[in-house]
């Protein structure tokens, strides 16, 4: 009787250690599910803060400090997009201001690099750049930079560029032929005159009709000075030609400029 009691007391302290045991690796296994939880959260946080922080911006010798820049007026910028998750796969470009983008007359434009050059006209006085980037491997994203002009600018401006270009040639019979003026900038005025080429029309508009003289394959010259008034009241002028002979086509002339620029600062550019 005394052996079976002693047995059964042993059985129910055996059986209290594994019970206590088990509810020690119970504990053990649910901390460490809860730092595996608490692990696994906290990377969770870490992934969106990287995508919240993501920026773009845009750079260039220009930017003074972020989404600043500050240029003068007749002047040309480059510009620079850039994007902290990767490389993106086209950007759209939109100014505003007196300003286009380089090589062309508008002020939106799309492109597959990262570059853009924006050309500031004579009478800018501020505007903006936004670019907007999407596709490739990089999160879309878009930022817009302010640009101001330089304090103390005078209104200096570039010296014209005209191109007299010959766009009809009649030879014989009843001749006449068609030139026009291209490469101007919003204001700029202009003043024709010939030489041995009498005009057929006004000489108000930015094409002319002339009659060269004969005999065949004599020479003719005819002229045109545009005038460009700056912001701070320069007036810059440059004279082009257009020579060629009667009997000619539209594709024997030449063109070019008589003299150089003449008038106030701003001719550095030329």
């Amino acid at each position: 009787m005394i052996i079976i009691m002693r047995k059964n007391r042993f059985n129910f302290m055996l059986t209290l250690m594994l019970l206590a045991l088990g509810s020690v690796f119970f504990a053990c296994s649910t901390d460490n599910s809860d730092d595996l939880n608490d692990a696994k959260f906290s990377n969770n946080n870490l992934s969106s803060k990287v995508v919240t922080q993501t920026a773009c911006d845009i750079t260039g010798n220009s930017v003074i400090t972020t989404g600043n820049a500050v240029v003068s007026a007749s002047s040309s910028s480059t510009f620079i997009y850039t994007n902290s998750t990767g490389t993106v796969g086209s950007i759209v470009w939109t100014l505003t201001g007196n300003a286009i983008f380089s090589g062309t007359t508008s002020q939106t434009i799309t492109t597959t690099g990262n570059t853009v050059t924006v050309d500031f006209s004579s009478n800018f006085t501020g505007g903006t750049l936004t670019a907007f980037g999407s596709g490739g491997d990089a999160l879309t994203c878009e930022t817009e930079l302010n640009i101001s002009k330089v304090v103390g600018d005078s209104g200096n401006c570039s010296c014209p560029n005209p191109v007299i270009r010959c766009t009809l040639a009649v030879s014989g019979g009843h001749p006449y032929w068609r030139l026009e003026l291209d490469n101007l900038e919003t204001g700029d005025t202009y003043v024709w005159s010939q030489l041995h080429a009498p005009f057929m029309s006004g000489t108000n508009s930015t094409y002319v009709i002339v009659n060269p003289d004969g005999p065949m394959y004599s020479g003719f010259t005819v002229y045109c000075e545009v005038s460009r008034t700056c912001p701070n009241g320069t007036v810059n002028k440059r004279k082009a030609y257009y020579t060629n002979y009667y009997g000619g086509t539209t594709t024997t002339g030449t063109t070019g400029f008589i003299g150089s620029c003449s008038g106030g600062v701003g001719n550095e550019l030329d």
